[in-house]
């Protein structure tokens, strides 16, 4: 069992928190309105259940009588697989950014219709879809933001780190390299054309000849 004491409300979220009895670990909630899309709720929540999993998603409800009903599952995650960062609506539309790994975001990419998709690129998408390391996905191995309006992906933020090289791994090597070339250049942000330019150097980088 655990017991409660009050939540501070910051930045629009109110919720609770929670220590279990013998102090091991820390539990709390929150939630944040952020408005209606076509008469459904829209609730940011921010929480942890007391293990090392901290999570933040976007929650669409309806009222259904005296209950609300999640209508379907919103984006959001752990940490750097998914978690929301930022999000409000404008025009009906929901805005948001999420943490991703480099992973998560071929992953993104591979379900974004404005992506330009030649049998190369699909099949990097499928390596690194069946194949779990790849590249990296852990909960700690923030590559920085993916920035959605809708359901459309409008561009990635990388974080400013040194990206390590590992030998062993040549998708990722590659992933760390051109990464890092753009955050020297300056260009941490990237929008839709400079994501397809990120992907066709990925494509040359890997040497695709090695894995047909």
């Amino acid at each position: 069992m655990y017991e409660d004491y009050p939540e501070e409300i910051s930045e629009g979220f109110m919720g609770y928190r929670g220590r279990y009895k013998d102090g091991s670990s820390e539990i709390y909630d929150r939630y944040k309105y952020l408005g209606k899309i076509d008469n459904v709720l829209m609730i940011w929540r921010q929480w942890s259940g007391g293990g090392t999993g901290h999570f933040s998603d976007i929650n669409p409800l309806k009222r259904v009588k005296n209950n609300f009903i999640l209508i379907k599952d919103g984006p959001g995650g752990d940490r750097c697989n998914g978690s929301i960062t930022d999000a409000k609506i404008e025009n009906n539309i929901l805005i948001y950014k999420q943490n991703i790994t480099s992973s998560n975001m071929f992953d993104l990419l591979n379900h974004q219709s404005n992506i330009v998709k030649d049998e190369d690129l699909m099949r990097i998408f499928k390596m690194v879809e069946e194949n779990y390391d790849l590249l990296d996905s852990c909960a700690i191995c923030c590559i920085g933001e993916a920035e959605f309006y809708g359901d459309t992906l409008t561009a990635i933020n990388f974080n400013e780190v040194n990206y390590e090289k590992s030998l062993e791994n040549q998708y990722q090597n590659c992933f760390n390299q051109i990464s890092q070339k753009y955050i020297t250049e300056g260009k941490r942000r990237l929008i839709l054309p400079e994501i397809q330019n990120f992907v066709e150097e990925f494509k040359k980088c890997i040497k695709l000849s090695e894995i047909r």
